[in-house]
């Protein structure tokens, strides 16, 4: 199955480099935040289907020779076009992580939970982070196994998962649907503040899921605390790669 999604036309304005996007082999209509829509960016990206990669495989971290070969594919096309990072449109394609660095000399961030060991530093061992997954009876089991296979080092003491699955219209992501944005807002401000109550000592929140991000700003709102997503860990890599015009050498990457 080849994925499929009716983009906007690309933003003129939007040139120079750009970050490169594996995508698992799953048609979905993005909105505005998901990572799998280009608006969601303020400079170019390029996606490619990681052909045969389905969200189930994903979600099994299954490597066949024939995903091997996918990945493979999908990333030489990529660098092709001159981008300058390679990233993932599925949390799980954390435990493509190392297989990623393999195959390119790029610099590789496939899930947003790669920034949970500079959210750690930043505050008290007894404080905590909530990670908001897609389905968190799936991540549990395996957050310690996805960490740990990409050096992520991490007092999983510190981590609780919070779950949207059973959040009124985000059922629509698994169904390959457009979500109704408004709907999920109401939702994931609700969990977010049950799980303040639950977690007192939480400290920042982590959206785990890559369809998340669209809902960031209500959490950042509704609790007053930093918000971490595969949006600004991207943005992250893009700033470390590229001209800052406020000082120093400019116009150098034009």
């Amino acid at each position: 199955m080849s994925c499929f999604c009716l983009f906007p036309k690309e933003n003129p304005r939007k040139i120079g480099y750009k970050i490169g996007i594996l995508r698992i082999d799953y048609e979905y209509p993005p909105i505005v935040g998901d990572v799998d829509d280009h608006r969601s960016f303020d400079f170019g990206v390029e996606y490619e289907v990681v052909e045969g990669l389905t969200f189930e495989k994903a979600q099994a971290g299954i490597l066949s020779a024939e995903i091997i070969s996918s990945f493979k594919t999908a990333i030489r096309k990529l660098e092709k076009k001159n981008v300058i990072g390679l990233s993932g449109d599925c949390g799980f394609m954390m435990a493509y992580q190392k297989l990623v660095c393999e195959i390119s000399k790029l610099p590789v961030f496939m899930s947003s939970l790669l920034q949970i060991p500079i959210i750690a530093a930043s505050i008290e061992p007894h404080e905590t982070i909530g990670i908001l997954s897609a389905n968190s009876n799936t991540l549990k089991p395996n957050l310690k196994k996805l960490m740990t296979e990409c050096g992520v080092n991490a007092d999983l003491d510190q981590l609780y998962v919070i779950g949207c699955q059973e959040i009124p219209g985000f059922d629509a992501v698994a169904k390959g649907e457009k979500v109704n944005s408004n709907l999920v807002n109401k939702g994931i401000e609700k969990v977010v503040k049950h799980s303040l109550v639950a977690h007192p000592n939480t400290k920042a929140f982590l959206m785990e899921c890559t369809e998340l991000p669209c809902y960031s700003d209500t959490v950042r709102y509704t609790t007053g605390l930093p918000v971490f997503d595969i949006i600004t860990l991207i943005n992250l890599f893009y700033a470390s790669s590229t001209d800052n015009p406020n000082f120093g050498i400019n116009g150098w990457d034009v």
